[in-house]
């Protein structure tokens, strides 16, 4: 009885508010559950269901032919940078630094190092994954590492001076296209590629770390990958309009990748354009149409 009071009297309450009045479910919670939230696991390209490791999802290295035929710039804002590809190998066409008087160091300049005659270029092979070439300009020297339509130059003595030409500059850095002039389509793709490089970074950084042995040396692998975001927004915070397009942090990062998958053990081979795995589309089968048949003519 007394439970048939209380049903009524629950019931009278909802009658004015019906639409507010929901079934109440009973729900037990053991000691110590807790509710965790779900869970999204990423699988990358190349990799098996199941508890097997996540692979890089870059499959080759950008070759010579990634930066032929292009006008790349210092930070996309100065200077010119241009490579031409012959029987002796990769050559600068032209080169044109932008730097400040050295009589007057806040005046601008600019120097053009190669115009008429193509500087050849030294293989010194993959330290960093990528790769790499030396020039032999007396006045600058530098290494270049190639990237998908971009080159980072690091100079063996950072500035250089040009006395004849009053002129020093700064080629270390991100050279590629003019931030201005990125087209909307390249845009759309790097938005793509830099989460799928950032993935890949740290699967990679994971495999790295479960190679070390010893704590001092996982230590310092997981203070790399911690410094890592400083030193690409060290690097690449000049870029030219870089908060809009992202170029130099997605090709920074696919850098980063490639040193990674070397120190892992990865054999690295170059090719022309290389882009993130995507998987191959199939060709659509051909079906052949059903023979031709004629009705035997009725007499």
């Amino acid at each position: 009885m007394r439970f048939f009071l209380v049903l009524s009297a629950f019931s009278a309450l909802c009658l004015p508010l019906s639409t507010l009045c929901v079934p109440l479910h009973a729900q037990m919670i053991l000691p110590g559950a807790v509710n965790a939230p779900a869970q999204t696991k990423v699988k990358l390209p190349g990799q098996k269901s199941g508890a097997a490791k996540a692979r890089v999802v870059f499959s080759r290295i950008p070759g010579d032919e990634a930066v032929l035929g292009r006008v790349l710039v210092h930070n996309g804002s100065a200077g010119a940078l241009e490579f031409t590809k012959g029987a002796s190998g990769l050559s600068i066409s032209k080169l044109t630094l932008a730097g400040n008087m050295i009589s007057r160091p806040g005046d601008s300049c600019s120097v053009q190092v190669v115009a008429a005659n193509a500087s050849p270029l030294t293989p010194t092979g993959q330290p960093e994954g990528l790769l790499r070439y030396q020039n032999a300009i007396p006045a600058c020297r530098f290494s270049l590492d190639i990237l998908q339509g971009a080159v980072i130059i690091k100079s063996e003595t950072e500035i250089c001076k040009f006395e004849a030409a009053d002129c020093q500059a700064r080629p270390n850095g991100m050279w590629g296209p003019r931030g201005s002039a990125i087209p909307d389509d390249q845009i759309k793709a790097d938005n793509s590629a830099r989460p799928l490089a950032e993935t890949a970074l740290r699967a990679s950084y994971k495999n790295l770390m479960e190679k070390r042995t010893d704590r001092a040396s996982t230590r310092l692998v997981a203070a790399e990958q911690a410094a890592f975001s400083s030193i690409r927004e060290e690097l690449c915070r000049d870029y030219a309009l870089e908060d809009k397009h992202g170029f130099c942090d997605t090709r920074f990062t696919e850098a980063k990748v490639a040193s990674i998958r070397l120190r892992l053990g990865e054999k690295l081979e170059a090719d022309a354009g290389a882009t993130p795995d995507k998987p191959k589309k199939r060709k659509p089968r051909r079906i052949a149409p059903p023979p031709l048949t004629m009705d035997a003519p009725s007499f």
